[in-house]
């Protein structure tokens, strides 16, 4: 369900990184990126076309802000935000509104303990910063270097040191290391932000914090505390049907009342067990819920579930997640204290089908077996859920037939995993997972044995390798996820749709068929404002892609503020209704990764998010390409079409336009088009024969690379200290080169069937 990042080197589009941008607003910090609730404070937002800001938006309607002022004036980028004393603990978006849009959402925790408010990390040891108990400080990272901190502890002490920083959406990868007071280092992590440490005798500590590449800026910043707080490892079983009391297992560090369990933590130290009950929601809609745990992945958008935290008298634990399944889960026999382990054949645990199982792949090389009969004709789906878990995994399970004759047993495999990820995603948002489903149709009447195992389990005792099994009858069903596509040169760049009059921005839809599902499924947009509009588009029972076009009309206002997108599919059932999951880009690059720059090294990090948002700004889109006839275009089925278009440019475009179709995965086969740099005009050839276009409505949409002259409204952005020195903190209206992505106004084109007497003569 939280699978960490969303990695991806490639962009769509290329373009220089020495040009600007379009401008729009865009969030790298938050500073502090969280605080304790019920307080009031101020925080400091840095970013790009931040000109403005008048409003910060939480997603949670206990979280308030409004613009600080000194001396009776608004301090620039600054608000002082007021958290509720009803805000649980949790991460939430926060995003700015200025005059070039509503930006990105940027991650805000919000806890329960104290801030250790004014502490600054120092460079050297003997700067340190005292860190106080249960007490959570900022910190910045920069580059090529380390930020030191310092804490006291008493011998045999334990202290749970962590460093929040993806749940922020910062993109530290964070090195912690501990060291005594001569420099001696007495342990260490890599990447993960987490240490348990017991101090070996009285005395103070320094914590050493750096990013694992050592990058450094506003965009790597984290909150670093050092507490006798409880650190959850797991929750198990993993997954549980909504609706009721249920009992669990907690695994972890400082449980309270906890006890020793026989489970091994990644870094070799051992667990503790407390078990808990938590009442699981009731109603419907329960599971159609996503409730983050602060970092959800693309690959997990399609799950149900919620985030689970421990209080104590120290502080809020860490978040694990639980999902929500149809059927509560047996649980494996290796995974309770029978005395009988599963990982051996002839130990194999008896399933009676369809069933749900709960189990984890410990210790290192195990191998669950499991047993049942199955009965020709009868169809299931075979899917587990263990990559997606906050734990990468490689699941491979194998399905055989058994025999038994005088010389013994007889194996014949029937079903086996894929070894390959899938990705119906994109660089900017990979929805690829190395969990499966798969179609399992018995083909005779017998006993069978699945084995389960991880691929990677030889390297590693973890036990929070947990997985769900599931061998289930087909139960048809979607989900979906809109995030979207950026307007940058690069399509991993951070974004977030601004509208400018008269242009269009674009959201992708991913679809999550399960078991089958081969519905058509019509995707529209709710809560536009005025004068935006979304002709809604139906993604055919084959595709699982799909793209949403909204349009601004030259008159319309500015606006900014959250949409949503629902989806609906007629099956022999009834009619499925679904809201789409949202998902954007929160750390990327503009860079061209041929450069050898800090950027060069980034990774490109996508999660799900609270929800969509778009603004219109009250500026006129440079540079549009619509068709000449504001029309829908129509077609026989096997025929040719062609589509005349028209470029509308403020100025000079530097280069000619080369025009590739998106949409419909049959429009990938379209021609590219070009425009020379003085042309104005220019025609796509549809041949619907060549591209498979099947009869129905059409909406697709032309794109790329674009540089020309543009001139920011009110002049550039002020100028930074260094160009103050250099006596350019006037401002300027001279326009300057910028390079963007170019989307046409949608195309729609709607295929008539071929006439019944051609389609004869056709068979002929």
């Amino acid at each position: 369900m939280l699978r960490s990042v969303s990695v991806a080197v490639v962009s769509l589009f290329i373009a220089s990184s020495a040009l600007a941008q379009l401008p729009a607003a865009r969030i790298s910090a938050v500073v502090p990126p969280g605080g304790k609730s019920g307080t009031t404070f101020d925080v400091k937002i840095e970013g790009i076309d931040l000109d403005d800001i008048a409003e910060l938006r939480f997603s949670h309607p206990g979280i308030n802000a409004k613009k600080s002022e000194a001396d009776g004036k608004s301090k620039t980028g600054t608000f002082t935000v007021t958290l509720g004393n009803d805000v649980p603990v949790g991460v939430y978006d926060c995003r700015a509104i200025g005059r070039f849009g509503i930006s990105n959402p940027r991650g805000f925790f919000v806890h329960d303990r104290q801030t250790a408010a004014g502490a600054k990390a120092g460079n050297t040891p003997d700067a340190a910063a005292k860190l106080p108990p249960n007490a959570y400080a900022a910190g910045q990272c920069s580059a090529n270097a380390f930020d030191f901190w310092s804490f006291t502890a008493a011998k045999g002490q334990r202290v749970m040191i962590e460093c929040v920083a993806k749940e922020i959406d910062s993109k530290l990868s964070p090195n912690l290391a501990v060291d005594d007071a001569t420099g001696r280092e007495l342990d260490r992590s890599r990447r993960n932000g987490f240490i348990d440490f017991t101090a070996p005798a009285d005395g103070d500590y320094l914590i050493r914090v750096s990013d694992a590449l050592y990058r450094g800026g506003n965009e790597f910043n984290y909150l670093l505390a050092a507490s006798a707080a409880p650190r959850l490892s797991h929750v198990f079983p993993p997954s549980s049907k909504p609706g009721g009391k249920t009992t669990f297992t907690l695994f972890g560090r400082n449980l309270p009342g906890g006890k020793k369990s026989e489970l091994l933590a990644a870094d070799g130290k051992p667990l503790e067990q407390i078990q808990v009950d938590i009442d699981l929601p009731i109603e419907p809609a329960a599971g159609q819920r996503l409730q983050s745990a602060g970092m959800v992945a693309p690959s997990s958008a399609a799950l149900s579930g919620f985030a689970y935290r421990l209080k104590s008298d120290y502080g809020t634990s860490n978040a694990v997640p639980i999902l929500y399944v149809g059927t509560k889960p047996e649980v494996e026999t290796e995974a309770i204290e029978t005395g009988k382990r599963n990982d051996l054949p002839e130990n194999a645990q008896k399933l009676s089908l369809p069933a749900e199982v709960a189990g984890r792949f410990y210790p290192r090389n195990d191998r669950d077996y499991y047993t049942f009969d199955a009965k020709k004709g009868d169809v299931y789906f075979v899917s587990i859920v263990c990559d997606r878990l906050d734990q990468p995994a490689a699941p491979l399970v194998v399905v055989q037939k058994v025999t038994k004759d005088d010389k013994g047993e007889k194996l014949a495999d029937v079903l086996t995993s894929p070894e390959d990820e899938s990705n119906p995603g994109t660089p900017a948002f990979r929805t690829s997972t190395r969990d499966f489903a798969m179609k399992w149709e018995v083909k005779e009447d017998g006993a069978y044995r699945l084995l389960a195992r991880d691929r990677f389990s030889l390297s590693r005792d973890d036990g929070a390798l947990r997985y769900h099994l599931s061998i289930r009858k087909p139960a048809p069903d979607f989900q979906l996820a809109a995030s979207p596509v950026s307007a940058a040169a690069s399509e991993t760049a951070v974004w977030n749709p601004v509208l400018r009059k008269g242009g269009t921005a674009v959201l992708r839809v991913n679809l999550f068929r399960q078991d089958d599902f081969e519905s058509d499924v019509t995707v529209s947009v709710v809560g536009l404002p005025p004068d935006v509009k979304c002709d809604q588009v139906t993604i055919s029972g084959k595709e699982s892609v799909g793209v949403l076009l909204l349009s601004a009309t030259n008159d319309t206002k500015p606006w900014a503020g959250r949409i949503g997108v629902v989806a609906t599919a007629k099956t022999d059932t009834g009619e499925l209704k679904r809201e789409a999951r949202a998902g954007a880009v929160v750390a990327g690059s503009n860079a061209d990764p041929k450069a050898n720059n800090n950027n060069n090294l980034d990774m490109i990090v996508a999660r799900v998010v609270s929800d969509l948002a778009i603004a219109v700004c009250d500026e006129a889109e440079p540079l549009t390409l619509t068709t000449a006839d504001d029309k829908v275009y129509e077609v026989v089925s096997g025929e040719k079409l062609s589509i005349p278009l028209k470029l509308s440019k403020a100025g000079e475009i530097k280069a000619a336009l080369k025009l590739k179709a998106f949409g419909p995965e049959a429009f990938k086969g379209l021609k590219e088009v070009s425009i020379d740099v003085k042309a104005d005009k220019a025609t796509v050839e549809l041949d619907t024969k060549q591209v498979k276009l099947p009869p129905g409505t059409h909406i697709f949409y032309l794109a790329s690379p674009a540089q020309f002259k543009y001139e920011r409204p009110g002049g550039d952005p002020p100028a930074k200290p260094d160009e103050k020195k250099n006596g350019k903190d006037k401002k300027k209206l001279d326009a300057k080169d910028v390079s963007t992505t170019l989307i046409s106004a949608p195309i729609t084109v709607r295929v008539l069937p071929a006439p019944e007497a051609e389609k004869k003569d056709k068979k002929k």
